[in-house]
């Protein structure tokens, strides 16, 4: 009986500490789960800000490409526009050499007066439409935000090659006035078609200059081969042969139409490059040959632009 009675108080405590296990038990789920629904939110709020962060880049990167697509397009703009002004300068450079020459002419006749007057006219225009583009560049590159050195670089020196090709042709206009010409009249500007149709001539005429335009040098062998333009080659027997790549500086430029004769003076030439033998003769003078006269220019430089004459 003792026993028994000493068995029971042990029987009534069991139970009251499961009940206090189980609330803790529920206390700790009732963490996890308050932990879980935070880093739930918590996860749920990073994806928000990382889809606002992608968003944000994928705005920032559109923008940037709208930006290169700009900055290529303004490129691409300002070198066309300098080709153009460069050709229009080049244009006007020419003009306004040939105009020098024609009216400081002793023979300079008046009907050639209508043309000058053209040409004057046609620098004008041709000026003016490159101040504009110019200015119009200028306006785009400042507006575009884009610092880029080189192309400020170029449109100051483009603007200030047009100042001295502007002020050039005023000297020229001056000088043309104490010839009788008008001021006004070389005041004027062409119209866009006028200075098209002058465009024209001007490509026809350089392709004609092109085409028409021939090199010669002569010398010794040994002169010749110190410009690197002649090489022996072959066996036992040598030949003399142009060689490649050649530098047309080392030569002497000319217009196969103006320039019929080739200086020799020597006792012996050899001509180097091909040409018919009908095309040409040797003349002699006091017992050597004085020149290479072209009998036909377009035989005798229809193989080669080139003639290479080796004096012995």
């Amino acid at each position: 009986m003792d026993q028994e009675n000493n068995y029971q108080p042990s029987n009534e405590y069991q139970p009251r500490k499961s009940g206090k296990t189980g609330i803790i038990l529920s206390i700790i789920l009732g963490i996890l789960v308050i932990v879980a629904v935070i880093e739930i939110i918590s996860v749920n709020k990073n994806f928000k800000n990382q889809k606002e962060v992608n968003a944000s880049l994928s705005a920032e990167n559109q923008k940037l490409s709208g930006n290169l697509a700009d900055r290529d397009s303004l490129m691409n703009d300002m070198m066309a526009t300098f080709d153009q002004i460069e050709n229009d300068l080049s244009v006007i450079k020419q003009k306004r050499n040939i105009i020098s020459i024609q009216s400081n002419d002793p023979e300079f006749r008046q009907d050639k007066k209508q043309a000058i007057l053209k040409d004057i006219q046609m620098m004008n225009s041709l000026l003016d439409e490159s101040k504009t583009r110019i200015a119009s560049l200028s306006k785009r590159l400042k507006e575009s935000g884009l610092k880029i050195a080189g192309l400020e670089e170029k449109i100051n020196l483009l603007a200030a090659s047009m100042d001295a090709r502007d002020a050039d042709i005023n000297n020229l206009k001056r000088f043309l006035e104490e010839k009788d010409f008008k001021m006004a009249e070389m005041n004027k500007n062409l119209d866009s078609l006028q200075v098209v149709q002058v465009k024209s001539q001007n490509v026809i005429q350089e392709q004609e200059n092109e085409i028409n335009k021939a090199f010669f040098v002569y010398g010794t062998y040994k002169e010749l081969k110190e410009k690197g333009l002649v090489v022996k080659e072959g066996g036992l027997i040598k030949r003399k042969s142009l060689q490649e790549d050649l530098d047309d500086s080392k030569f002497t430029q000319i217009d196969i139409n103006e320039v019929t004769s080739i200086p020799i003076h020597a006792k012996k030439m050899e001509l180097i490059t091909e040409h018919p033998k009908s095309s040409y003769n040797l003349v002699e003078e006091n017992g050597e040959i004085a020149y290479l006269e072209i009998e036909n220019p377009k035989e005798f430089w229809k193989i080669s632009k080139y003639a290479v004459v080796e004096l012995r």
